[in-house]
C-alpha cells in the first residue's frame, strides 16, 4: 500500500457504525485535520497530507483532500475492548469491513488501520510491510484557515 491508495484506506478506515460509546461518539463530532501519516514505517511527508480533513458527525464520516472528496462511509466503535476497537465501512467498498484501533487524548485522536477485509492491528504503529497505518488527527486551529480550502 502506498501513496493516494494508503491515504485511501486510511480514510476508509475511519467509516462505520453500530452501538458506539456516546462518551467517544461525541468527543469524535466535528472537523479533523490529518498531522501525522504512517504508512509501512514511513512518516508521509506533510505537504502530502496537509489538505486532508475528516469531517464526523454522527456515525458518518466524509474525508476530502482540499475540495476533493476521497472517501466517506459509517463507523462503528467498541471502546470497552482494549485497545479500543474502530471499524469502517466504505461506501466504495462495504464487502471489506477496516478494523482499527483508536484512543482518544485530549487533543488527538490516534488510529491505527488494518488493510480492508483484513486483521485489526493490536499495537499503536506502522512497521514495514505490515499494512498499517498510523493517524493522527487534531482540531484545526481556529485561527488557521478553513480546512479543505
Amino acid at each position: 500500500m502506498s501513496g493516494m491508495t494508503g491515504m485511501v484506506v486510511a480514510v476508509s478506515s475511519i467509516l462505520f457504525c453500530g452501538q458506539e460509546d456516546a462518551s467517544d461518539l461525541g468527543k469524535l463530532e466535528g472537523t479533523w485535520k490529518v498531522v501525522q501519516m504512517v504508512e509501512g514505517g514511513k512518516d508521509l511527508p506533510k505537504d502530502k497530507i496537509k489538505n486532508i480533513v475528516f469531517y464526523v458527525k454522527e456515525n458518518r464520516l466524509i474525508l476530502r483532500d482540499g475540495r476533493e472528496l476521497i472517501e466517506k462511509g459509517t463507523f462503528e466503535l467498541n471502546s470497552k475492548a482494549n485497545p479500543k476497537e474502530w471499524t469502517t465501512i466504505s461506501e466504495s467498498d462495504e464487502s471489506k469491513p477496516i478494523k482499527c484501533i483508536y484512543k482518544i487524548t485530549a487533543k488527538q485522536v490516534i488510529l491505527c488501520i488494518g488493510e480492508p477485509g483484513g486483521e485489526r492491528p493490536k499495537e499503536f504503529a506502522s512497521r514495514e510491510k505490515s499494512g498499517v497505518i498510523l493517524l493522527v488527527l487534531e482540531k484545526p486551529d481556529p485561527k488557521d484557515p478553513k480546512p479543505g480550502n
